[in-house]
């Protein structure tokens, strides 16, 4: 290349050094229906029939992940024109309409044109109240492998999988298969093999959102179930990193959605890793898990178990925490008695507090 060419294609705005690191190493091959590159072959499988019947929530992920590391998926996404799909639809309607009531069609043929004008005659409404827009959708599954053998392989694997879908490579387009890549939308109709996108709802697009972000991998991690969107939640209640600077946790939500669940399989799962547990159960139902875990049970009521106002507990150590520190320890038991007088006796003044201070102090 040129110098003065390639200065007038950096003052395009022309990064070089990212198309070095980017680019496909050892050049590219064409042919009809695969890609030989410098490291492999390529091939693209073109989605171009979507099912029927109603897609389900999150459809997007079973057209962009494989989990083989030889996949790569684009969605290409553009805007019908409105005028002209509600023109279209309008179209459509009338024709299901017609085959509806004819005399010389079978019941199965009505009742499945009945079915389909109904649901045209639903997104017709919506498009003409603005609740919704129809969007152009073009879905290409990129697949590489070191030969065209292993190739072949994954191409059927994919086909299998996603058979409820129309699927295919298309012969003599790998080149513009490829440019698609970095084509918007709405101009790869424009490019030599002149395929149409698949015109869609933003509502269905929506629903099938791909990014399976609510999940929790952590290291070590035990399965704790799955969440709405079929994550699944291995959780290390322990674990301390970058994210999560203290294993605490706050624990909320409606009645019986399930947080005692939770709270008992976390305190097995604490157990299970050495923790130590204290719980404060106000209803009792934790008692038969702290039973089977050998536990202590200590009921506060005053029915089984008494503790001596009087006496100290060791609950002070000194700096580096080997050895318990009497004064220390007996300068908070003063301090907790001072406050039980206060809550028992709500008109003890400051005075009274004090002289009882003193008088523990000397006992």
């Amino acid at each position: 290349m040129k110098r003065r060419q390639e200065k007038k294609l950096k003052q395009a705005g022309y990064d070089f050094e990212f198309l070095t690191k980017t680019q496909p190493q050892g050049n590219l091959k064409f042919y009809d229906s695969f890609v030989r590159t410098g490291t492999g072959v390529m091939t693209c499988l073109h989605v171009y029939r979507f099912p029927k019947n109603s897609l389900p929530y999150f459809w997007l992920i079973e057209l962009s992940r494989f989990n083989d590391g030889h996949t790569l998926t684009t969605f290409s996404v553009g805007t019908e024109d409105q005028y002209s799909i509600r023109k279209s639809l309008e179209q459509s309607a009338d024709e299901k309409l017609t085959q509806v009531y004819d005399s010389h069609a079978k019941t199965l043929a009505k009742m499945q044109a009945a079915n389909d004008h109904k649901g045209q005659l639903d997104l017709l409404n919506k498009l003409g109240s603005s609740e919704e827009v129809m969007k152009r959708l073009d879905a290409r599954i990129f697949v590489y492998d070191d030969s065209e053998i292993e190739l072949t392989k994954r191409v059927k694997a994919i086909k299998r999988k996603l058979d409820k879908y129309g699927i295919a490579q298309f012969v003599g387009e790998q080149t513009d298969e490829f440019k698609s890549i970095w084509t918007p939308e709405m101009k790869q109709e424009l490019l030599n093999n002149r395929r149409h996108g698949t015109p869609i709802s933003a509502r269905v697009l929506g629903a099938g959102y791909l990014f399976n972000h609510v999940r929790l991998d952590d290291e070590g991690g035990s399965y704790f179930g799955y969440s709405r969107t079929r994550g699944q939640i291995m959780l290390n209640p322990l674990l301390i990193d970058d994210t999560r600077l203290t294993p605490y946790f706050m624990i909320a939500g409606r009645p019986r959605m399930g947080k005692s669940t939770f709270v008992k399989k976390l305190n097995d799962d604490v157990f299970a890793r050495g923790g130590k547990l204290r719980i404060f159960d106000v209803k009792g139902e934790y008692i038969p898990s702290a039973q089977d875990q050998g536990g202590v049970v200590i009921a506060l009521d005053g029915t089984t178990n008494k503790i001596n106002p009087f006496e100290v507990f060791p609950t002070a150590t000194n700096d580096d925490g080997t050895q318990v520190d009497e004064i220390g320890s007996f300068n908070a038991h003063v301090q907790k008695i001072r406050n039980m007088f206060a809550f028992q006796n709500a008109d003890a003044t400051t005075d009274d507090l004090n002289r009882l201070e003193n008088i523990i102090g000397r006992l």
